[in-house]
């Protein structure tokens, strides 16, 4: 039995603070060095100009030895940042509709071959479609910043606020699109999205105005 006195005094010792256990840094998925935060991401490309496969976090190292790569032999391309809000859209809903896209809602990019793709929601999930040249054409003339898209690292996004007959252009890199993506497959409900969804999209939307800068302001 230990004396009340010891007790006591085992009892008054100060504890020394447990140091929190401190996660190392992720790696870069391409070279294994830390990664920064925030970090850069690199895209994977498709052969044979297919839709673009997969999204890799990289070092500062990687990202500025992919940054001007390009072409149709190219495996890696380092994604932008700029994140541009066309202020002179003049594409509609109703426009959106008649090109093939039954939802005010969705993300067009090109391949490095020109082929133009579409990722829009609907109600078996995210819809992922290589478009009819003259959707993008159609793009070309009702926005400022589909000429400006870089093929396969930038997309051009449209969205229609609930109600609204104009829609809401950006420019955005891939990775934003994915991202996107990524949360509408996670919270869309049916055709129309419903609430889980719309409130994410609302979140999505106010990081992504105030990430943006204008494009075509007068």
């Amino acid at each position: 039995m230990i004396p009340l006195r010891a007790l006591q005094q085992i009892v008054a010792r100060p504890v020394a603070p447990v140091a929190p256990r401190v996660a190392p840094p992720a790696p870069c998925e391409l070279c294994g060095a830390p990664l920064g935060d925030p970090h850069r991401h690199v895209l994977e490309l498709a052969p044979e100009g297919g839709p673009p496969r997969r999204v890799a976090c990289a070092c500062g190292a990687c990202a500025v030895l992919f940054a001007h790569v390009q072409g149709a032999t190219a495996h890696y391309r380092t994604v932008p940042t700029r994140v541009l809000a066309d202020a002179r859209c003049t594409l509609t809903p109703h426009a959106l509709a008649q090109l093939g896209i039954p939802v005010g809602l969705a993300v067009f990019f090109t391949t490095a071959t020109g082929a133009p793709f579409a990722l829009y929601p609907g109600a078996a999930g995210v819809v992922e479609t290589e478009l009819a040249p003259d959707v993008w054409s159609a793009l070309l003339g009702d926005t400022t910043v589909a000429a400006i898209a870089e093929p396969e690292v930038e997309a051009v996004l449209v969205h229609a606020e609930r109600g609204s007959e104009q829609l809401a252009c950006f420019l955005v890199p891939i990775d934003v699109a994915y991202d996107l993506a990524g949360r509408l497959r996670r919270t869309w409900r049916g055709f129309s999205g419903g609430d889980e969804a719309r409130r994410e999209l609302s979140t999505f939307f106010d990081e992504l105005r105030r990430r943006s800068r204008p494009r075509g302001a007068r």
